[in-house]
C-alpha cells in the first residue's frame, strides 16, 4: 500500500481551529474512521514536497494526536487538483465548519482574484449567491462584530446580507434596534426585510410630491444605484411600483421643502387649520415649528361630524393628507389644569400663534440648529485644546462636578482612581477638558427641546473657548430654516386687525 512521510507535508491553517477542535476530530477519526481524505497538491518548496489544500484539521487530528507518521493513498490522503484557496473553501463550506464571518471573509477574497462570475462557477453557486454574501464586506463594524461574536443566535447570514443593503448609518441604526428588541427572537428573512423596507427605507411611488412617477430618489445610496444600474442583485427594484430609497436625510430635505410649501398655501385660505403628525417628534431641522404640531400621542382621527378639525398631516406614511381629527383633552385645558392624562405634561392647545410668537419659536429653532452643529464640534475633539486656565475657570464657574460628574462606562465612577496612572503631564489638559466638554454638551441638551429656552448664552461662551464660528452657524440656520413666505401675508393680515382695533377704541 503506497504511503506519504507526514514530513513531506506542509500544512498551514487558514483559519482559528482550537485544540479541542483537533482533538474532537481524533476521537471522531478513531470512532467512525476518516469520512473523507485530506486533499494534497505538490509544490515547490525547499522542505516539503506537497501541502494540504483541504482537510486541515483531519491532517493534525492525525498526526498531533492519533501520532502517525504515514499516510495511506487514498484513503488518508489523496491528490487533488485545482486553486488551493477554493477547493479549501469549497470543502469547508460544504461541510458548514465556516463561521459566517469567515465565509464572508474568504469570498471576498477570491472574487477579487476571479471575479464573481469565474468563482461563482468554481464553486457551482450562482452569480447572486456569491455577490450576495460579498457584499457583506459593506457591513458597518458594529454588524461585523456581531456577527464574528455570534451576537443575534437566531440570525442566519440572509439577515446579515439584508442589512448589508443599506448605508452605514442606516445599519447603525438597525443594530441599535436588534440590541435592544427582540434579540432571543426568531425572525424569518422574509419578515426581516420587510421591517428593514418597512421602517428604514421610502417608497418613491408615495412620495407625497411624487404625483407623476418622476421622483428617483436621492441617485445615491445602495437602492438608487442598484436600481439605477439595473443591478442583479435587487431585480425587484427595478420595478417603479416596489422602488425604494434609503436615504432617510435626503428623503427627509425634500419632504420638509414640500409640506412647508403645502402648510403656506394651506394657511392662506384656513390660517386656524391644526397640523398633526404620526409620529411623537418631528426630525432635526424640519422647517416647520415643532410647537405647532401635535405629536401621534395626542390627535385620533374622527369624522367632521363627529366634531373633527381639519387637520394637515405635516409626518408619517399620510403626511401631505388633510383629515379630520379630535385632540385630546389634556392638550385643550389651560396650562395648570390636572387633566388627570398618563400621556407626557400637558401642553396648552397648539395654534399657529401671533406673527411674533411664530418669530420667537423660530428664532428659538435656529439656535437650536446652531447648537446641534456646536455640540457635534465639542464632540469631534478636532480643536486645539483649550488652555489651563480657560479649564480651571469654567471649573471655578460650574464647580469640580462639571469635571467629574459622570456614568458608568463613559470615563467616571467605572474609571475613577484606578485611571490616575494612565495620566500625564502631556495628556493632563486634553484629559480633563475631555470630561469637562462631555458634561459641558450634557448641560446644553435640555434646552433643545420643548418650550424652554435654548442654551444660547452658554453656547456663545463655549463658541468663543473652543474657535466655532457660531454667526456662520446661524446664518446656515436662516439658509436651512427660512421664514415661511405666509407670514407676509399674516403681517398684513395683523395689520389690518390692529387699525381696526385702533378705530374701534378711538370710536368708543
Amino acid at each position: 500500500m503506497e504511503t506519504i512521510n507526514v514530513s513531506e507535508i506542509k500544512c498551514e491553517f487558514d483559519r482559528k481551529i482550537t485544540e479541542k477542535e483537533i482533538q474532537a476530530r481524533a476521537e471522531s477519526i478513531s470512532g467512525v474512521g476518516l469520512i473523507h481524505s485530506i486533499k494534497i497538491q505538490k509544490i515547490e518548496d525547499e522542505n516539503f514536497k506537497y501541502q494540504v489544500v483541504a482537510g486541515r484539521k483531519s491532517f493534525a487530528a492525525l498526526t498531533q494526536i492519533i501520532g502517525k507518521t504515514e499516510l495511506q493513498i487514498p484513503e488518508e490522503v489523496s491528490f487533488i487538483e485545482g486553486d488551493a484557496e477554493v477547493i479549501a473553501f469549497a470543502e469547508n463550506d460544504e461541510r458548514t465548519d465556516l463561521t459566517l464571518a469567515e465565509q464572508v471573509d474568504k469570498l471576498e477574497k477570491l472574487s477579487e482574484r476571479f471575479g464573481i462570475a469565474e468563482l461563482a462557477s468554481h464553486l457551482s453557486h450562482s452569480p447572486q449567491w456569491i455577490a450576495a454574501r460579498v457584499r457583506l464586506k459593506a457591513l458597518a463594524d458594529c454588524w461585523k462584530q456581531a456577527m464574528r461574536e455570534n451576537e443575534f443566535p437566531h440570525f442566519v447570514i440572509g439577515h446579515y446580507e439584508a442589512v448589508a443593503r443599506y448605508p452605514e448609518d442606516v445599519q447603525g441604526e438597525v443594530y441599535n434596534h436588534f440590541r435592544n428588541w427582540n434579540t432571543d427572537d426568531k425572525i424569518p428573512l422574509a419578515q426581516f426585510g420587510k421591517f428593514l423596507e418597512d421602517n428604514f427605507t421610502f417608497l418613491l411611488k408615495n412620495a407625497p410630491w411624487n404625483t407623476d412617477n418622476s421622483y428617483q430618489g436621492c441617485g445615491e445610496c445602495p437602492a438608487c444605484l442598484d436600481r439605477q444600474n439595473n443591478g442583479f442583485l435587487f431585480d425587484d427594484m427595478n420595478d417603479y411600483a416596489k422602488a425604494r430609497c434609503q436615504n432617510r436625510q435626503y428623503y427627509q430635505e425634500q419632504l420638509g421643502k414640500f409640506i412647508a410649501g403645502r402648510v403656506e398655501k394651506a394657511r392662506q385660505t384656513e390660517p386656524e387649520i391644526v397640523l398633526v403628525a404620526q409620529s411623537r417628534r418631528l426630525p432635526e431641522d424640519f422647517p416647520l415649528d415643532a410647537e405647532e404640531v401635535y405629536p401621534d400621542y395626542a390627535w385620533s382621527l374622527a369624522k367632521k361630524k363627529e366634531g373633527g378639525q381639519k387637520a394637515l398631516v405635516v409626518y408619517g406614511p399620510q403626511a401631505g393628507k388633510t383629515v379630520f381629527v379630535k385632540i385630546a383633552d389634556c392638550y385643550r385645558q389651560p396650562s395648570g389644569e390636572d387633566s388627570g392624562s398618563s400621556e407626557p405634561e400637558e401642553e396648552p392647545q397648539k395654534r399657529p400663534g401671533t406673527l411674533s410668537e411664530r418669530k420667537e419659536r423660530k428664532h428659538r429653532q435656529r439656535q437650536r440648529h446652531c447648537i446641534t452643529a456646536l455640540i457635534e464640534y465639542l464632540e469631534a475633539f478636532e480643536y486645539p485644546v483649550p488652555g489651563r486656565d480657560t479649564i480651571f475657570r469654567l471649573v471655578a464657574c460650574l464647580g469640580v462636578d462639571s469635571v467629574f460628574k459622570g456614568y458608568w462606562g463613559n470615563g467616571g465612577p467605572a474609571e475613577g482612581i484606578r485611571s490616575y496612572p494612565e495620566i500625564n503631564a502631556e495628556t493632563l489638559d486634553a484629559e480633563v477638558w475631555k470630561k469637562l466638554a462631555n458634561n459641558l454638551v450634557r448641560d446644553l441638551k435640555p434646552g433643545q427641546s420643548g418650550q424652554v429656552e435654548a442654551r444660547w448664552t452658554e453656547a456663545e461662551i463655549l463658541a468663543t473657548i473652543v474657535g466655532f464660528d457660531l454667526e456662520q452657524a446661524f446664518a446656515k440656520a436662516v439658509e436651512v430654516l427660512p421664514d415661511p413666505k405666509s407670514w407676509k401675508e399674516l403681517e398684513k393680515q395683523e395689520q389690518v386687525k390692529d387699525y381696526a382695533r385702533q378705530q374701534a377704541e378711538s370710536a368708543a
